[in-house]
């Protein structure tokens, strides 16, 4: 079993194929020496980046050796080859996919010291694989003006790439297909904006259109990521202002769940499904407070431009200025709201000023770790270790001595990092950190009509 860790690589398919046939290179003699991933964001505003994983498996027979011409994989493992990491549950008695991407870099390192002793190697190579996410493939597609990219090129523009007025997720749509990336590894949210006609230079990433359109939807509530499973994901603002909604939709391809955890206290009064606590702390800081905001679209005449600014004249005189922007974001208009460009970005500003203009408690370390698959408290705990995932809420509650904590207070997670060692032969040491954004300030939509 590996020690409750699977790497496996697609050898016979290309980049783009959506359903490879997988082979473990972990399954036999080799074994995984450890892994990290991280992948989404810190900040709930800011885009999410492309997700990494580092995988180190031990080699003790050299079947990984790329110089071992006799070796099952010789020539294959290569950058671009398709990879993904599969974390076992001890108590489920089942694989779940935690990461799906790319190799990047492959490294091996000899043992110098081993020797042979009873006809059997003494001492262990070492393959390491730097593995990406769907947006490294992403962002190396540079568009050329050939006519593989966007819609006719408007006169006046030629030589550049042009995609016509459209909402949010027909332009996500549209450019994923150009760039020939299959729909099975796509899950596009409908969008609530209608983008202007947008004119990109040659050698622009597919990447950036579909940032720049996430972005117009609602900065930061629009959010574009890569699945655990691979999937080029969009969710547009409804799913932060309603999740359990959206997720119910017919047609949605959304696993939405919502986790509980708790300290000792709240795990023993439903242990069932509460995951433990390991590491936690909170802080509440000026560098998320924001009380002087602006948005503007893209084209907004210059004496428009001070009408998009909005401000809360309380918290600036308790805080100072704490402030934030966005510039020539692509919207036309809003289709939910019916705003003009001008009036829904400036929707925008006014949301954020509204719900950001004071402190609120933010969690900056939760920590969750392995158990032992007999303890009472190990189902709820594995299954949120092999089920994380950005957009998932997480409510979290634990008492502090003096009688203050946290009370099924509901987060989202935005981001998700592992850190796994060896442990038994049959599950590992998994240490699962998140990033949290409280789900408070997007408790009420009512400004975009939900």
């Amino acid at each position: 079993m590996a020690g409750g860790v699977k790497v496996s690589l697609a050898f016979s398919d290309g980049t783009l194929v959506a359903s490879p046939t997988w082979t473990d290179i972990t399954a036999e003699t080799s074994r995984v020496a450890s892994f990290t991933i991280d992948r989404g964001r810190q900040f709930e505003l800011d885009l999410t980046e492309m997700g990494r994983a580092n995988v180190v498996i031990n080699d003790r027979h050299g079947v990984l050796d790329p110089t071992n011409s006799t070796g099952p994989f010789y020539t294959e493992i290569e950058p671009l080859v398709q990879a993904k990491i599969d974390l076992y549950d001890p108590v489920a008695a089942a694989y779940s996919t935690i990461f799906r991407g790319y190799i990047a870099e492959m490294d091996y390192e000899f043992n110098p010291a081993a020797y042979v002793q009873g006809g059997e190697t003494i001492g262990v190579n070492q393959l390491s694989l730097s593995l990406v996410d769907a947006f490294q493939v992403l962002g190396a597609i540079e568009m050329q003006p050939d006519g593989s990219f966007g819609d006719t090129v408007p006169a006046g523009s030629e030589g550049n790439i042009s995609f016509d007025a459209a909402p949010v997720d027909t332009r996500m749509t549209a450019v994923l297909g150009n760039a020939t990336w299959p729909s099975a590894l796509a899950t596009i949210f409908t969008g609530n904006v209608d983008l202007q006609q947008s004119i990109y230079s040659p050698e622009t990433p597919v990447l950036d259109v579909l940032q720049n359109a996430a972005d117009a939807e609602f900065p930061g509530l629009g959010n574009l990521y890569v699945s655990r499973t691979g999937i080029v994901t969009f969710h547009g603002r409804k799913a932060k202002f309603d999740p359990v909604g959206v997720s119910t939709d017919a047609g949605t391809a959304w696993t939405f769940t919502h986790w509980k955890s708790g300290d000792g206290a709240a795990v023993g009064a439903s242990i069932s499904d509460t995951a433990q606590i390991r590491e936690f702390s909170f802080n509440r800081g000026i560098a998320r407070v924001i009380n002087y905001a602006s948005a503007t679209p893209q084209g907004i005449a210059d004496a428009d431009r001070a009408g998009q600014v909005v401000q809360d004249a309380v918290s600036i005189g308790l805080r100072g200025f704490c402030t934030w922007s966005r510039e020539e974001l692509q919207v036309d208009s809003g289709t939910t709201t019916g705003n003009n460009a001008n009036d829904e970005c400036k929707l925008f500003a006014s949301y954020y000023v509204a719900n950001y203009k004071d402190p609120r408690n933010r969690v900056t370390n939760i920590a969750f770790r392995s158990m032992r698959p007999t303890d009472d408290r190990a189902a709820a705990n594995w299954l949120l270790l092999c089920g994380a995932e950005i957009s998932d809420l997480l409510d979290v509650t634990i008492g502090s001595p003096g009688g203050g904590g946290f009370n099924a207070e509901p987060f989202f997670i935005e981001g998700v990092h592992y850190d796994v060692k060896p442990l038994t032969d049959t599950y590992a040491d998994v240490t699962l950190r998140l990033d949290l954004s409280p789900q408070a300030y997007f408790a009420d939509g009512s400004m975009f009509g939900y």
